[in-house]
């Protein structure tokens, strides 16, 4: 694993090279956004999970865009969305997948604990319309004569 500033991969910030994975992240006050690009296959799935898992910490909602990443092994992105999708889970945090739909085959189980976007926009917006709806939740009021010691 190394960490550089470079243009190849993402032309800003600095990138975790995972053996020909490149995983960069974004802080945004929605979401954190985690992009993984370069080849993803049964090499280097351990390490961009690793680094992924490393984000589900934040306790804050996450986008993981894998749109332009190079599937090579759909076992092991799989395996890589099960993971994530299980920690995820661990830590009620909520997350949503970046990539086309026709690039993930998923097992039905799994299927039902992924949130799809076609764009990182579209995830944004997911979060959005998710905190929106939260404050417009009505909140109990306290009634006259419902205090305790009665």
């Amino acid at each position: 694993m190394s960490v550089a500033a470079s243009a190849d991969p993402s032309p800003i910030g600095y990138v975790i090279e995972c053996r020909g994975a490149w995983v960069r992240a974004q802080i945004r006050s929605v979401a954190s956004v985690i992009s993984v690009t370069g080849g993803l296959d049964g090499a280097n799935v351990e390490a961009v999970l690793g680094h992924l898992s490393r984000f589900t910490t934040l306790g804050s909602p996450l986008i993981v865009d894998v749109d332009s990443a190079d599937i090579g092994d759909s076992a092991a992105f799989e395996h890589l969305l099960a993971t994530f999708g299980a920690q995820c889970r661990r830590h009620s945090i909520e997350w949503v997948l970046v990539a086309k739909a026709d690039r993930c085959h998923l097992s039905p189980t799994d299927e039902q604990h992924v949130l799809h976007a076609d764009s990182v926009a579209e995830g944004l917006q997911h979060f959005v319309w998710a905190s929106h709806a939260r404050r417009n939740i009505p909140q109990a009021r306290k009634t006259r004569g419902s205090g305790r010691g009665r």
